[in-house]
Protein backbone atom coordinates (compact mmCIF):
# COMPACT_ATOMS: atom_id res chain seq x y z
CA UNK A 1 0.00 0.00 0.00
CA UNK A 2 2.67 2.70 1.03
CA UNK A 3 4.58 1.28 -2.03
CA UNK A 4 1.71 2.45 -4.65
CA UNK A 5 1.68 6.10 -2.44
CA UNK A 6 5.24 6.39 -3.23
CA UNK A 7 5.07 5.05 -6.94
CA UNK A 8 2.10 7.95 -7.35
CA UNK A 9 3.84 10.88 -5.38
CA UNK A 10 6.91 10.22 -7.78
CA UNK A 11 4.91 10.27 -10.49
CA UNK A 12 2.99 13.50 -9.58
CA UNK A 13 6.36 15.35 -8.67
CA UNK A 14 7.14 14.17 -12.37
CA UNK A 15 4.06 15.43 -14.09
CA UNK A 16 5.28 18.72 -12.19
CA UNK A 17 7.81 18.68 -13.33
CA UNK A 18 7.21 18.09 -16.74
CA UNK A 19 4.84 21.04 -16.86
CA UNK A 20 7.07 23.86 -15.78
CA UNK A 21 9.67 22.53 -18.36
CA UNK A 22 6.80 22.91 -21.09
CA UNK A 23 5.93 26.45 -19.57
CA UNK A 24 9.75 27.48 -18.99
CA UNK A 25 10.67 26.56 -23.28
CA UNK A 26 7.54 28.52 -24.18
CA UNK A 27 8.84 31.56 -21.84
CA UNK A 28 12.75 30.91 -23.50
CA UNK A 29 10.95 30.87 -26.67
CA UNK A 30 8.80 33.95 -27.04
CA UNK A 31 10.77 36.07 -29.56
CA UNK A 32 11.68 33.08 -31.61
CA UNK A 33 10.63 33.12 -34.79
CA UNK A 34 7.89 30.74 -36.26
CA UNK A 35 8.07 28.75 -32.54
CA UNK A 36 5.09 27.00 -31.85
CA UNK A 37 4.13 26.60 -28.40
CA UNK A 38 3.49 23.65 -26.35
CA UNK A 39 0.70 23.03 -23.86
CA UNK A 40 0.98 20.46 -20.94
CA UNK A 41 -1.88 17.40 -21.45
CA UNK A 42 -1.96 15.62 -18.14
CA UNK A 43 -3.97 12.55 -18.18
CA UNK A 44 -3.94 9.73 -15.09
CA UNK A 45 -3.00 6.16 -15.22
CA UNK A 46 -2.94 3.25 -12.75
CA UNK A 47 0.45 4.39 -11.57
CA UNK A 48 -0.25 7.99 -11.23
CA UNK A 49 -0.50 11.56 -13.48
CA UNK A 50 1.44 11.90 -16.82
CA UNK A 51 2.01 15.01 -19.11
CA UNK A 52 2.74 15.63 -22.44
CA UNK A 53 3.84 18.29 -24.39
CA UNK A 54 0.81 19.07 -27.21
CA UNK A 55 1.04 21.91 -29.58
CA UNK A 56 -0.97 24.60 -29.03
CA UNK A 57 -4.06 24.66 -30.97
CA UNK A 58 -5.31 28.07 -32.89
CA UNK A 59 -5.11 30.22 -35.92
CA UNK A 60 -2.24 32.63 -35.46
CA UNK A 61 -2.40 36.09 -36.79
CA UNK A 62 -1.18 36.82 -40.57
CA UNK A 63 2.25 38.38 -40.45
CA UNK A 64 0.50 41.68 -41.49
CA UNK A 65 -1.39 41.98 -38.31
CA UNK A 66 1.15 41.66 -36.25
CA UNK A 67 2.41 44.93 -34.12
CA UNK A 68 5.99 45.94 -35.24
CA UNK A 69 9.01 44.38 -33.42
CA UNK A 70 6.85 41.12 -32.41
CA UNK A 71 6.72 37.65 -33.68
CA UNK A 72 3.91 35.21 -34.11
CA UNK A 73 5.46 33.30 -30.92
CA UNK A 74 5.47 36.39 -28.89
CA UNK A 75 1.39 35.60 -29.13
CA UNK A 76 2.56 33.38 -26.13
CA UNK A 77 0.44 34.26 -22.72
CA UNK A 78 3.15 34.85 -20.19
CA UNK A 79 0.46 34.86 -17.49
CA UNK A 80 -0.93 31.96 -18.30
CA UNK A 81 3.13 30.66 -18.51
CA UNK A 82 3.23 31.69 -14.67
CA UNK A 83 -0.07 30.61 -13.03
CA UNK A 84 0.22 27.16 -14.88
CA UNK A 85 4.01 27.12 -13.25
CA UNK A 86 3.16 28.56 -9.91
CA UNK A 87 0.16 25.62 -9.96
CA UNK A 88 2.70 22.57 -10.96
CA UNK A 89 4.86 23.58 -8.13
CA UNK A 90 2.41 23.50 -5.92
CA UNK A 91 1.55 20.09 -7.08
CA UNK A 92 5.39 19.49 -6.78
CA UNK A 93 4.99 20.58 -2.90
CA UNK A 94 1.76 17.88 -2.63
CA UNK A 95 3.48 14.75 -4.14
CA UNK A 96 6.68 15.07 -1.94
CA UNK A 97 4.08 15.65 0.93
CA UNK A 98 1.94 12.63 -0.05
CA UNK A 99 5.72 10.96 -0.35
CA UNK A 100 7.42 12.06 2.99
CA UNK A 101 4.05 10.33 4.58
CA UNK A 102 4.34 7.21 2.75
CA UNK A 103 8.08 7.30 3.93
CA UNK A 104 7.30 7.55 7.51
CA UNK A 105 4.30 5.20 7.34
CA UNK A 106 6.97 2.48 6.01
CA UNK A 107 9.54 3.64 8.22
CA UNK A 108 6.80 3.18 11.33
CA UNK A 109 5.70 -0.21 10.49
CA UNK A 110 9.23 -1.39 10.12
CA UNK A 111 9.67 0.41 13.99
CA UNK A 112 6.63 -2.02 14.90
CA UNK A 113 7.77 -5.43 13.09
CA UNK A 114 11.43 -5.28 14.16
Amino acid sequence: MTTDALTYAQSGMKAAETRVAIRAENIANLQTPNYVPQTPVQTETAVGPVVRAEPVGGARAPAAFIPGGLTAASQVNLAEQFVDMRVASRAYSASVAVFDTANRMTDELLNVVS
